[in-house]
């Protein structure tokens, strides 16, 4: 085998481990609500089964002996020898850490360190509960889709054992001759250096197991091979998890599905994925030059054809996009085992309540949500649901409620995080922001309560006057809508003393192709995304003022604030005054951007910067507009951030 076929297998078990490995902290929790249930049983063994056989087949010594010794344990468990104890179940918990350790180190080119000797020693069985019990239950049996049948040479007549004959006729063969079977064809995961099985021995020992051929019948239907027990110990079948906060279906819901209910899918390197989208961006600046074009010569037969290769792009482009979608239940699937550990750590009672895992979000999204969405969901368990003790002192139940809900609304995804804890006190909220010299006295007292809820997004800002371990350093919050906001995303916070507190997350579907607004100062091209865009108006310089030392204009009974896009440019503007305004909406807060003229609504692709734009905070890249000019792409969230909580006030010319 060539180092390439080995690079290729070792990153495919990767992979799949990975996938695995994410579906066990599922599985585990489902596990700990009922340590009986033998389907909940079988998943666990099997992920760790099929881990198992794949590490031995790659010379992974530590974890084929890590994950062994969980499958004995699990084992004797499913075979109903006895029912595992919450102190085997957290060895379980931690084992699943190990092996994820183990894998994060094979994938970045290491060794695998051997598991500790305390976690090996926690999954060992007592042997009392080792000994055999000849009144154990057998478990019920599972069924599987058919296997397709291989049929033999024609210069080959093989008899069937006594075995395979009854295999056939019964259609179905037993839990542990199936395991043995796959113990065969992909290795028992025995620690390197012992013999390896001889590859001709192994193919004849899983011809003699697998069902004898039958001559050809007048319909020509070859017989099929039905295990009574569904394993999908082989790497092309990993077992689904039970879903968070549900039962798992049972053999008999499994069994009762259309066979037409799975999936055909491929894996596909997302270096191809990002080509194919990248290209189909560029048609998107083809077709917008093109409309120009057309625009200019007023002929009838070239609209048509613009107007049909704009219809086909579309849909193009539709697919194309949908390509590059994923569940947000990828996202979702780590918070159920998270927040058990920390409720546990800090001696309270959560429950989780998830909705609209369906929804899907840009693959780029749901990698680059995931440490912002699991600091909100620990800042919640530890700021916001109090203990049992103090729930049932305020007539709540001892059992705190965190929902994690998502869903689309129109071009953007809506995540939200909603928690039935303590809330949040305005007052002490001022108090401590003074306290922290994040505001003075005089701008606190007149700080809404809304705006109290958002200095916990402030640097350096905390409630807490002690450190812990989970928080109390006044960092996080602040990382958190930094990172949002560069996402293109907003995120919003409402909260209610006593009842409890909402954050909303707001994002774009993706961040490959925007509809934007493209607006003009001096000769310079400014994108802003359409989205963020409430309403446009010209600007009289008679009613602006100055409010806390910045520029403010009264519109809709508040006062906005004024943002003079030319000073931040440091370029001057064709005009001595910015006459028109462009309102964006930023979650709670909105901002009157100041420019020269609208130009209109044009759909681009981003393009990423480089050099020294690119560390230019507020631009999110630049694309190419329809008549071929260079045009910024604005990203007016961290404009609107800076402009708001951290740089002095904008001028307005006169």
């Amino acid at each position: 085998m060539s180092a390439s076929d080995d690079a290729e297998l070792l990153d495919a078990f990767l992979t799949e481990a990975g996938e695995l490995v994410e579906q066990l902290g599922d599985q585990l929790m489902a596990l700990e609500s009922d340590p009986r249930d033998h389907d909940t049983l079988n998943a666990v063994f099997r992920t760790f089964h099929t881990v198992k056989g794949g590490a031995g087949f790659l010379s992974i010594k530590p974890l084929v002996e890590l994950c062994h010794t969980a499958e004995n344990l699990l084992n004797q468990a499913r075979n109903a020898k006895f029912v595992l104890s919450p102190e085997q179940i957290e060895q379980l918990f931690k084992t699943s850490d190990v092996v994820t350790a183990m894998l994060d180190a094979v994938r970045a080119g290491q060794p695998a360190e051997p598991a500790p000797a305390d976690l090996l020693a926690g999954l060992e069985l007592p042997s009392a509960e080792a000994a055999p019990s000849p009144a154990a239950p057998p478990i019920a049996s599972e069924t599987t889709p058919p296997l397709p049948s291989s049929p033999a040479p024609a210069d080959i007549v093989a008899a069937p054992s006594a075995s395979a004959t009854a295999t056939t006729e019964s259609g179905s063969i037993s839990d542990d001759e199936f395991e043995a079977l796959l113990d065969q064809l992909y290795g028992t995961g025995h620690a390197p250096g012992s013999t390896e099985p001889d590859l001709q021995a192994v193919a004849e020992s899983a011809a003699s197991a697998a069902p004898a051929p039958v001559a050809p019948s007048a319909d020509k239907t070859a017989p099929s091979m039905t295990p009574a027990a569904a394993d999908p110990a082989a790497p092309v079948a990993p077992v689904p998890a039970p879903v968070p906060v549900a039962r798992p279906a049972t053999a008999d819901t499994a069994a009762a599905k259309p066979a037409a209910a799975v999936e055909h899918t491929i894996r596909i390197d997302t270096a191809r994925l990002d080509s194919l989208i990248n290209q189909a961006g560029e048609l998107v600046l083809v077709r917008n030059r093109l409309a120009n074009t057309a625009s200019h010569i007023h002929d009838t037969t070239l609209e048509r054809v613009v107007n049909e290769f704009d219809r086909v792009l579309n849909a193009l482009q539709g697919s194309v996009m949908l390509l590059r979608m994923q569940p947000v239940s990828r996202l979702f699937q780590r918070v159920p085992r998270q927040l058990r550990d920390l409720s546990h750590q800090l001696g309270k009672q959560v429950r989780l309540q998830v909705e609209g895992e369906e929804t899907n979000l840009d693959r780029s999204l749901v990698d680059a949500l995931a440490d912002p969405l699991v600091h909100l969901l620990r800042n919640a368990v530890d700021h916001g649901i109090e203990t049992p003790e103090v729930r049932a002192a305020a007539g709540k139940p001892p059992e705190g409620t965190i929902e994690l809900s998502a869903g689309q609304q129109g071009e953007r995804i809506v995540i939200t995080i909603r928690d039935d804890g303590k809330g949040m006190d305005p007052e002490l909220l001022r108090r401590k922001a003074v306290e922290k010299g994040v505001v003075d006295a005089d701008r606190a007292a007149r700080l809404s309560e809304q705006e109290c809820y958002e200095l916990v997004f402030q640097a350096g800002f905390s409630t807490r006057d002690t450190v812990s371990e989970v928080s109390g350093r006044g960092v996080g919050m602040d990382v958190v809508k930094t990172r949002i906001i560069e996402l293109g995303g907003t995120l919003a916070i409402h909260s209610e003393l006593g009842v409890g507190t909402r954050i909303t997350l707001s994002l774009p579907l993706t961040l490959a192709i925007l509809q934007v607004m493209m607006v003009q100062i001096g000769s310079r091209l400014l994108a802003l995304t359409l989205s963020n865009v409430s309403e446009v108006f010209e600007l009289d310089p008679e009613q602006v003022s100055m409010l806390d030392g910045r520029a403010v204009i009264a519109n809709h009974g508040t006062a906005l604030p004024l943002c003079d896009l030319s000073d931040w440019l440091e370029t001057g503007s064709g005009q001595e005054l910015l006459t028109t305004v462009v309102v964006v909406q930023i979650a709670h807060q909105r901002l009157g951007v100041m420019v020269d003229r609208v130009l209109g609504r044009e759909e681009v692709m981003i393009k990423p910067l480089s050099g020294p734009l690119r560390q230019l905070a507020g631009l999110a890249g630049a694309t190419i507009t329809g008549d071929g000019r260079i045009a910024l792409v604005l990203d007016i969230g961290n404009i609107a951030n800076h402009h708001l909580h951290h740089v002095p006030p904008y001028k307005v010319k006169h």
